[in-house]
């Protein structure tokens, strides 16, 4: 049984307040619109290239290979990223940069 909109409109501002709205869609997938103010994240020029590298089907010792680094500095970009995004894998750092633009779906 879905929730009264005033419910519904509740727990959207309680449970996730950096979110403006969020619905179910057909499919019952979960649609999150995120706010469009910066969300004050600041990655390293390197950093991006990495989230850039990471979108593309380059295993992480390929990644190293083309940013000419190391296989542990990859493996250092990823667990920065990670962190300062709050993701927990490679999709994450994936759905990120199609959010911010930084990759073209």
């Amino acid at each position: 049984m879905p929730l009264p909109s005033s419910k519904l409109e509740k727990l959207n501002k309680s449970a996730f307040p950096k979110l403006r709205a969020y619905t179910f869609d057909p499919s019952l997938s979960l649609t999150v619109e995120k706010q469009s103010e910066d969300d004050g994240i600041k990655l390293t020029g390197k950093e991006k290239e990495f989230i850039i590298n990471a979108c593309s089907e380059l295993t992480y010792k390929e990644i190293a290979a083309k940013m000419d680094v190391s296989p542990r500095t990859v493996d250092t970009y990823r667990d920065y990223c990670f962190e300062k995004l709050q993701v927990k894998s490679r999709v994450g750092l994936v759905l990120y940069a199609i959010r911010k633009g930084l990759v073209k779906v």
